[in-house]
């Protein structure tokens, strides 16, 4: 733990004799040795609202909902699953239209299958006992706090696979050409583009077009 501050710092926070939070503000540097993200942490949600928000101005616009139509619609990536691809559908309608969607309504479809999807998706995996951290001193984390990770991780997999596809599509034209004696010279190109892409999502660079 801290036991002397550095040069220009002070102590913002304490327990007993123990260090727990410092900060520079000529240099706009601070820092907290405990967990704010924790569920138990008393205010530790407005203490990360507050870094954020007040300290590094951050505009706070971004949304799970957002960042799917942007990085999956827009790439023209579908799914097989008719009643995936009306959700994602309606949703990128009210994204477009700046409406918000109400869940229930899918949650409530007169067709049982998109019902059982929306049902499924909304509903938590697992509840826990208010007193469960007390009593087994064993953190689990949120599902909210993981939602981020889940969605990039999603959008990761499904541009793989598109780009895997449009390989192997790729192919079967540079094949097709090289049988009939055509030139295969822009599919080549096409070929390369896509080998980038796939190293570019390799990296987990997800803010990349697939369709350019």
């Amino acid at each position: 733990h801290v036991t002397e501050l550095p040069e220009g710092f002070h102590k913002t926070a304490s327990t007993g004799d123990v260090i727990t939070a410092i900060e520079n503000i000529e240099k706009r540097i601070y820092a907290v040795q405990f967990h704010p993200e924790v569920s138990h942490t008393p205010l530790g949600k407005e203490i990360l609202r507050n870094f954020l928000f007040n300290i590094c101005e951050c505009t706070g616009d971004w949304t799970s909902k957002q960042f799917i139509v942007e990085e999956i619609v827009n790439d023209d990536i579908s799914f097989e699953n008719k009643n995936f691809q009306y959700i994602l559908q309606e949703f990128s309608k009210s994204i477009t239209k700046n409406d918000i969607v109400d869940p229930q309504i899918f949650c409530n479809s007169e067709n049982p299958d998109v019902s059982s999807v929306a049902i499924g998706l909304l509903s938590p995996r697992y509840l826990l006992s208010e007193n469960w951290l007390q009593m087994h001193k064993i953190f689990v984390p949120e599902e909210p706090s993981l939602l981020r990770e889940a969605v990039e991780k999603a959008i990761y997999y499904l541009k793989k696979n598109k780009v895997m596809k449009m390989l192997e599509e790729n192919r079967k034209k540079i094949l097709d050409a090289q049988t009939k004696g055509n030139d295969y010279t822009e599919l080549m190109n096409d070929h390369k583009r896509l080998e980038d892409l796939k190293i570019q999502i390799a990296k987990n660079n997800l803010k990349i077009d697939i369709l350019k």
